[in-house]
Parts: C-alpha cells; sequence; structure tokens
C-alpha cells in the first residue's frame, strides 16, 4: 500500500516448528514444538527505483515480537521466548546486472526481560544485538533464484538475576537458499546454513529452514 510518498508492505510472520536434539556436555537437552512468538512489522520503502537489472530499493523496518510462544519454566529448550523485543531493521536491494542481485540488512534489537526463566523463576534480562546479513542472489528463472549468504552477530550478554551467565549472540554463519514461486502467490523458500564462528553460545552443527509464503 502507499502511505504519502511511501510504499509500505505490512506483514505478520507466525512461526511454528520443533526444537530438538540439542545436548550440553553429552547431556540430552528438552525439545520443544508448537507456535512460536508472532512478529508484526511493516517494511517502509524509502528508495523504491524498479529496473530488470540495476534496480534499488532501501527499506526500513521496524519490527516489534510479542511472547505468544509456546514456553514452559524450568524447561531447558523452549520455541517461545517470553519477553518482547524490539527490532530497527535496515534493508538495502541493488541489482547487479544479468540477473544479480545484492541483499545487505543491518539492524540492532533490544529485548526486554523475560521474568519465568528457569525452574526458580529468575529474571533473565539481554543486551542490545547487532546483526549484518549479505545474499549474493542470482536469477535461474523468472521464477526462481538460488543465493549464497553470510550472517553475523553481536553483543546480547545475558545475565540471570543481574549474574552474567556466559551466554552472549555472537556468532557468523554461512547460508545457501533456494526460492521458487510454485504460483503467483505461493512463494517456497529452503535455506541451509552453518555456523562458522561462536562466542559464548551453542554452536549449531546445521540448520535448514524452509518457508511458504503467501501473496494477498
Amino acid at each position: 500500500m502507499k502511505i504519502g510518498p511511501f510504499i509500505v508492505d505490512p506483514q505478520i510472520i507466525i512461526p511454528f516448528g520443533t526444537i530438538y536434539g540439542g545436548k550440553v556436555n553429552g547431556q540430552r537437552l528438552d525439545k520443544s514444538s508448537g507456535i512460536g512468538d508472532i512478529v508484526p512489522f511493516a517494511t517502509i520503502w524509502f528508495v523504491n527505483k524498479p529496473d530488470p537489472n540495476h534496480g534499488t530499493y532501501l527499506g526500513f523496518s521496524p519490527i516489534v515480537t510479542f511472547p505468544t510462544g509456546n514456553y514452559k519454566a524450568g524447561k531447558s529448550v523452549n520455541i517461545g521466548g517470553n519477553r518482547m523485543t524490539y527490532d530497527m531493521q535496515v534493508g538495502l536491494i541493488q541489482g547487479l546486472g544479468k540477473g544479480l542481485t545484492l541483499d545487505v540488512y543491518g539492524d540492532v534489537i533490544w529485548y526486554g526481560d523475560n521474568d519465568k526463566y528457569g525452574a526458580a523463576r529468575q529474571t533473565l534480562s539481554q543486551n542490545t544485538t547487532a546483526s549484518l546479513q549479505l545474499w549474493g542472489r542470482a536469477a535461474l528463472s523468472p521464477k526462481t533464484s538460488v543465493s549464497l549468504g553470510y550472517a553475523g552477530y553481536w553483543g546480547g550478554k545475558q545475565k540471570v538475576d543481574d549474574l552474567y551467565n556466559g551466554n552472549k549472540t555472537e556468532n557468523q554463519q554461512i547460508r545457501v537458499a533456494l526460492q521458487t514461486m510454485v504460483s503467483k502467490s505461493i512463494q517456497l523458500e529452503g535455506i541451509a546454513g552453518r555456523m562458522v564462528h561462536v562466542e559464548g553460545g551453542f554452536r549449531e552443527a546445521a540448520r535448514f529452514q524452509i518457508r511458504v509464503l503467501k501473496i494477498f
């Protein structure tokens, strides 16, 4: 939709899935499944210059996450976070010609407190985090594209009742993605990724995601 001189695209993300197979020092962690935290947001496009080969798009997204996901105090793993988050994100999409596109995203996230952390229902707080994501995308056809990406995350030192618990959100990842339009309004996306550096947190051996996007 258009608001004044800007294009705006309201969206809502409702994640669902299962987290399982985690271990710490050989001890298996809990698993969690169900609906995650709902994320309504809208991108405001300050630059919107369509072009088949050299288009430029610059957008700003204020993103708020609500604690609607499945969460149980005392579980080692939860798909919900039991806290609000506030994410200010800027994204640039730049056409490089011949079906090649560069996507650059950066954001800063502020975190609310989780007041039901652990079996003792302590208060988990977290410092601000920053991230940078890069995607190089190549169009295989008008409906299908493949992407190679990098993501880096910094900050996010966590405290439980004001005592540092050893966890931060500092890691770097490499990713590959495949997107295709299966109809005029439905897009399928598959992403595979691997962490190449972790500091103060858990290392993922691999990550696989499937996303279904419905355009109304």
